[in-house]
């Protein structure tokens, strides 16, 4: 089990690579969507960074165990990159609509800037939301471990 989550994620953070590679290289892929999908799949790498290394040495050591505050920073980092691909997403799905919708003004509406102030604000949003929520859930655990 070792070796094929190992080749899993070594193909999934290779493949990534590759698609960041070929958006940064080719001046044709130098549109909205082409650098919304290299945020995807920047996220992506480090969404799987964050379980599968744990997973990786479960296999290789008996003690599959882990610590409280490396459980919560964890699960603070699951959540923060799966809420920031689901806004990218809607952004992207944002980018798509203009594309339809106004084709003869999409160069205009979605600028470069605009798609850097999108997926900063998309940052800064989940980084409220998620620190917010981690706040109130470690709070939880620490009157939970309290002794009596």
């Amino acid at each position: 089990m070792f070796i094929f989550f190992l080749l899993v994620y070594l193909v999934t953070v290779l493949g990534n690579v590759v698609i960041i590679t070929l958006v940064w290289t080719h001046p044709q892929l130098k549109t909205p969507m082409y650098y919304f999908l290299c945020s995807l799949s920047f996220l992506e790498i480090w969404y799987i960074s964050v379980t599968l290394p744990k997973i990786l040495e479960d296999f290789l050591y008996s003690t599959k165990s882990i610590s409280a505050i490396g459980c919560i920073v964890q699960c603070y980092f699951f959540f923060v990159l799966g809420a920031i691909e689901n806004y990218i997403l809607a952004v992207m799905a944002y980018d798509r609509y203009v594309a339809i919708c106004n084709p003869l003004r999409y160069s205009t509406i979605m600028k470069p800037v605009l798609c850097c102030q999108l997926a900063v604000g998309v940052g800064y949003a989940v980084f409220l939301s998620v620190s917010f929520a981690s706040l109130l859930v470690i709070q939880f655990i620490i009157l939970w471990l309290e002794p009596d």
